[in-house]
């Protein structure tokens, strides 16, 4: 009788013989040899993608958070202009360079541990946590000086998929950090200090934006202060009901100091 397949489950290949036996040609199964391809065009797309993406970074110091951007680096890459329609809308284009930044920081967090760690040093964790701001806000420097990371983040603050994933961003490095730090807590520790985190590097992010000092050496002064603040910072208890409010008014501040600074 016939045997029904799964999408998840395939016939192994086997080895077709003519009846004379004359021919031993291995017969490819047409499922397996599918999702190998689909696989492999699905792979290049994503690194044609994160090329694009790449390139038009640089661009937005030129154009502005926009698709011209995008048009732009696709000619200088040599790609045939269709390619710029791999890039769905700005959100997208933001939100590579936060994500690709994360990635960086977490990077360079990883090598800063096992540099402290194979020197025999203590990994002080506030000293830590703020070289990891430090680092991970100045990534952002080239598109303050160029005035642009004002409208990016605006682009991130509006209500829609870019917001969520905005919010995913953010939960995502704070939690980075404080992995990198040695946080193992398990209780209600481990939402509070990643929230404080989040409240943190939102009010810094915003604060630089506006900030004219020589090296942004006002932001580091700030992140000092509200570094100090954690310490007053009551326990949030109603978790993680509270977690959406929370981070949803963070948002909803910097977007509005953002517009107003715009």
């Amino acid at each position: 009788s016939p045997v029904l397949l799964s999408a998840q489950h395939h016939v192994p290949c086997v080895q077709a013989h003519s009846v004379n036996n004359f021919s031993s040609n291995p017969v490819l199964c047409s499922s397996q040899e599918d999702d190998e391809k689909m696989t492999e065009t699905l792979d290049k797309e994503e690194e044609l993608l994160s090329k694009i993406l790449d390139a038009s970074l640089d661009e937005v110091i030129t154009h502005g958070w926009n698709l011209s951007a995008v048009k732009a680096a696709v000619t200088k890459l040599g790609y045939p202009t269709v390619t710029a329609g791999l890039v769905d809308n700005v959100e997208q284009l933001v939100l590579h360079h936060i994500n690709s930044s994360n990635q960086r920081l977490d990077t360079w967090m990883e090598a800063e541990v096992a540099r402290l760690t194979f020197e025999g040093q203590r990994l002080r964790i506030g000293p830590f946590v703020r070289s990891c701001i430090v680092k991970r806000l100045s990534m952002n420097i080239p598109l303050l000086e160029a005035g642009r990371w004002s409208e990016g983040v605006a682009h991130v603050c509006q209500p829609g998929p870019g917001l969520v994933s905005g919010l995913e961003s953010w939960q995502t490095v704070c939690d980075d950090i404080w992995h990198r730090a040695g946080d193992t807590s398990a209780d209600m520790n481990w939402y509070t200090k990643r929230i404080s985190l989040g409240a943190v590097m939102v009010a810094t992010d915003v604060f630089m934006i506006q900030d004219k000092s020589d090296n942004f050496q006002e932001t580091w002064d700030f992140l000092d202060r509200r570094l100090d603040d954690l310490q007053m910072i009551p326990t949030v208890t109603k978790i993680p009901e509270d977690i959406a409010r929370v981070a949803g008014g963070l948002f909803q501040t910097a977007k509005i100091l953002v517009g107003a600074q715009k």
